[in-house]
């Protein structure tokens, strides 16, 4: 897949070229800042605290927030951290690569022998691994994706109504295998929406300079694209596939477990198309040699829709 061969780029930038050097280390986040913000969540949850000591009646002030709303974000955090951080990456890659191509250096740093693509590469991995976000935010996906599957398989063995079988199969292996399908798709979503983000944000500075429009273009491009996908897969997903199985008669497990399989499929496919898609673009718009490109994509060399001849970076 496209996605995985430009997610191990991504994850996998060079330390040791100055470039990348300098964008890890440029507009850190400020001890002071993250020292006030963990004091305004101490703060918050103190107040939550002494309203409960003070004021009997909201004695429950203090539970409520940590029974409710905890879990509540959490639930928006596993969801929507790939749409939340993929837009915030989008905008910034789009900013800091349009901010070179004005100041006139971005022609310079593609003169090195990494070319114009290895410099966009060095650019965005430097944004990614600033503070260490993609890091920490893979590492946490990671356990709350291996934890959620956990959870559900213990579910599915201890706490399953049913401990008899459901069109032949197990409940619990029926509960277990959808549960899993569904913990796939939130793992997927969160490296595809990084790798849309990365590419977006790198393609925008191409069709202008300008780093206010190339921010406006990337994050509507990326937000556009995310809820496209999202909306496709439920109307195909949910409902004309629902329908056509209903058409054709097709229920019990095998319905319902191939319908969840097929909805992961066809939201992980449109991805994965509009990954090459942006790949393709970009590539063609850095005049990315043509095999390097393809190797990338997995396409056939003679099915691929890249030009061979040479072309500017873009217009001036």
């Amino acid at each position: 897949m496209s996605t995985w061969r430009l997610w191990r780029l991504l994850r996998q930038p060079p330390l040791d070229h100055p470039l990348y050097q300098r964008g890890v280390t440029s507009y850190s986040l400020s001890p002071a800042l993250r020292h006030r913000l963990w004091l305004t969540v101490l703060f918050i949850m103190f107040v939550s605290g002494c309203g409960g000591i003070f004021f009997p009646r909201l004695q429950w002030l203090l539970p409520f927030t940590l029974l409710m709303v905890a879990p509540v974000l959490l639930l928006i955090y596993f969801i929507g951290s790939g749409t939340f951080f993929g837009a915030f990456w989008a905008v910034t890659i789009a900013s800091r690569v349009a901010t070179e191509r004005q100041r006139g250096t971005f022609d310079l740093l593609c003169l090195s022998p990494s070319g114009a693509f290895g410099v966009c590469r060095v650019m965005a991995s430097a944004r990614l691994d600033r503070e260490g976000h993609l890091h920490s935010l893979y590492a946490q996906k990671a356990t709350l994706s291996m934890a959620a599957a956990g959870l559900v398989i213990f579910l599915a063995l201890f706490l399953a109504d049913d401990p008899g079988f459901y069109g032949g199969v197990p409940s619990w292996l029926y509960i277990s295998s959808y549960g899993l399908i569904v913990v796939a798709a939130f793992y997927v979503d969160f490296i595809q929406s990084v790798v849309i983000a990365v590419l977006i944000g790198l393609l925008m500075p191409t069709r202008t300079t300008d780093p206010f429009d190339a921010r406006v273009w990337a994050v509507g491009s990326f937000l556009f694209a995310q809820v496209s996908v999202y909306v496709l897969t439920w109307l195909i997903g949910f409902h004309a596939l629902s329908a056509l199985y209903e058409g054709a008669g097709i229920t019990g497990i095998v319905a319902d477990l191939s319908l969840a399989a097929l909805r992961l499929l066809i939201f992980c496919g449109m991805r994965e198309v509009i990954v090459i898609g942006l790949w393709l673009a970009l590539a063609d718009a850095l005049n990315v040699d043509r095999s390097t490109a393809i190797a990338l994509t997995g396409l056939p060399q003679l099915h691929s829709p890249l030009s061979t001849q040479p072309k500017r970076l873009s217009p001036r």
